[in-house]
């Protein structure tokens, strides 16, 4: 061997003084909002599943008014689910495999059916579950547990994409533009849910051709509203798409809704408030708005303080 060689092993030890570290990881913040997101969306699930498996019962519809009490429950445990994963993956200084996050989800979904039992002994006798309703619960377990380890310190960042605002927006006006943001993307993807759920028991029914051409209008709109307020686009195309997509809203509360009974108008005041948070949600995207508050607060400083 020549003077100038160097043994293969001395590469290998050279390497390994260089490996990357393991990856940070995601803040509490990030593994509470993807808890609660994938509780809230499992639970949408399990309300699928309850409506799909029961085709014949006439009771299905009733789901569709007790959804944000589905849809809250899957927070709050997501919420509980998430913080558990959280603990646990400090403890491991690395993201656990999602086999071990849905163990741990469902252990701690078990245990707040024991607190339940224990602290409601009366109420949990009373309910008497058929075992149809035991597949039901153990499904559920199953999708809100294995929901929250697949999206727990992941890249998903549902929070952030709720509140987001346009990237040239000032800093002084991202609280603005994050409220607005929050509830008219809220609201949006509430409505797609519950419209999906509303259509579903439609089609197990023989429904009235109005109301099946009616929810798919709306359920077409709140799935292109989706795509519109969560794509990241100039503003000026957002105006215009924005535009389009709330014709049918505009077309009902012009056309439909002023012809309509009494106990319809509801509706009517319900579509105005929609499209004024849309307005909201434009406005808070619009430069000259972020102008106009950038001199009014010069003006009252002005005023007020100096």
């Amino acid at each position: 061997m020549m003077a100038s060689e160097r043994p293969p092993h001395v590469y290998g030890e050279i390497l390994s003084l260089y490996q990357a570290p393991p990856p940070e990881l995601p803040g509490i913040g990030r593994f509470l909002s993807q808890g609660a997101a994938a509780g809230a969306f499992s639970s949408f699930l399990t309300a699928l599943f309850f409506v799909l498996s029961q085709p014949t019962n006439g009771l299905n519809i009733l789901i569709i008014f007790i959804l944000p009490f589905f849809l809250a429950g899957g927070m709050i445990c997501g919420l509980f689910v998430g913080l558990a994963i959280w603990g646990c993956s400090r403890l491991a200084n690395r993201r656990l495999h999602p086999t071990a996050g849905t163990v741990i989800g469902l252990l701690i979904l078990a245990l707040f059916s024991v607190a339940y039992y224990l602290i409601f002994p009366q109420s949990a006798r009373r309910l008497r579950p058929t075992p149809e309703a035991y597949v039901i619960i153990v499904i559920s377990y199953l999708l809100v547990a294995a929901g929250c380890a697949f999206a727990a310190g992941s890249r998903l960042q549902p929070w952030r994409e709720l509140v987001r605002g346009a990237k040239d927006v000032p800093s002084q006006s991202r609280l603005l533009t994050g409220i607005t943001g929050l509830l008219l993307r809220v609201l949006v993807i509430f409505l797609l849910l519950q419209l999906l759920l509303a259509l579903t028991c439609i089609l197990q029914q023989e429904p009235p051709q109005r109301d099946l051409v009616f929810t798919v209008i709306a359920l077409a709109h709140c799935v292109a509203a989706s795509v519109v307020l969560f794509a990241r686009m100039k503003f000026w195309l957002l105006l215009l798409l924005s535009l389009i997509v709330n014709i049918p809203i505009a077309y009902a509360i012009t056309k439909e809704f002023p012809q309509a009974e009494a106990e319809d108008r509801i509706f009517f005041y319900v579509l105005i408030g929609y499209l004024a948070e849309w307005a909201a949600f434009l406005i808070a995207r619009w430069s000259r708005t972020h102008l106009a508050l950038a001199f009014l607060k010069q003006e009252l400083r002005y005023y007020l303080i100096d």
